[in-house]
């Protein structure tokens, strides 16, 4: 049997469209006889499905996915085991144990430690203690910005409030992880820098919790380098060090397209 897991370092990558690579594994009689890198950097999104699909992968574990990219897999033969939270190897222990499930959270050796569950009406996954809290009814787009200083009091911050969306205003790094663990967002604004820690790194550990959150940044980067920087984070935008009313509009304009799609 072959497997694929696509990587974030050594999790499993949040977002199966945005990983850079892949752990290929081949199994025999509980127990892996063959593992291999697949390197995808750049690669588009369909070029790695019609390559997992060359490979013959009999199985894919993965966390977030898109409904395309679901669809043709799994027209194609492909097992999947979505919503997987973890380390690439914890998830490799829990298969050949046969404990493998959609949606769990692995802990150490594979063992689960949580589930992940989707909230009634929408496309969008909370974690285990919002269960239920989308009834149906239309809401407000909620939206955390972090920053300590220049975004919570701009005209970028203004230009979101006149636009009939909630916003949550935190100042680190360490405040905004801690949100996101107990409340639902549509949207994560990020400065460059955000006292304890970069904007990047905070998307990073953000979307480790809440894999298909949207995720803007302040950057000075040029285009190249900020992709370059960011590739594997499945960032909505970039946003200049000075974001104004027009980028403002620019980003809800965007969130609105993609949850539209949902």
């Amino acid at each position: 049997m072959k497997i694929a897991i696509p990587m974030f370092h050594t999790k499993i990558s949040p977002r199966f469209d945005q990983t850079q690579g892949f752990v290929l594994l081949e199994t025999q009689n509980a127990g892996v006889v063959a593992r291999d890198n697949l390197t995808t950097k750049g690669w588009s999104v369909i070029a790695k499905m019609k390559q997992l699909v060359d490979l013959e992968v009999d199985v894919l574990i993965c966390g977030g996915i898109d409904r395309a990219s679901l669809q043709y897999l799994s027209f194609n033969g492909v097992k999947i085991y979505s919503w997987v939270t973890g380390e690439v190897d914890d998830a490799v222990t829990c298969f050949l144990d046969n404990r493998m499930k959609p949606g769990i959270i692995l802990g150490d050796k594979g063992k689960m430690k949580g589930r992940w569950q989707f909230c009634k009406g929408r496309n969008h996954l909370c974690n285990m203690f919002q269960t239920g809290f989308y009834k149906g009814e239309k809401r407000m787009i909620h939206i955390l910005v972090v920053s300590e200083n220049y975004l919570s009091t701009s005209a970028f911050k203004t230009a979101l409030d006149e636009s009939d969306v909630k916003t949550t205003c935190l100042e680190s790094g360490r405040k905004a992880l801690s949100a996101v663990s107990e409340k639902v967002f549509d949207l994560l604004v990020t400065d460059e820098n955000v006292g304890d820690m970069t904007g990047l790194e905070l998307i990073g550990s953000v979307i480790a919790k809440q894999p298909m959150l949207n995720c803007a940044a302040v950057s000075s980067l040029s285009p190249g380098d900020f992709h370059e920087a960011s590739e594997g984070l499945g960032i909505l935008m970039q946003l200049p060090v000075e974001a104004g009313k027009k980028e403002a509009d620019q980003l809800l304009e965007h969130l609105k397209k993609i949850q539209a799609l949902g």
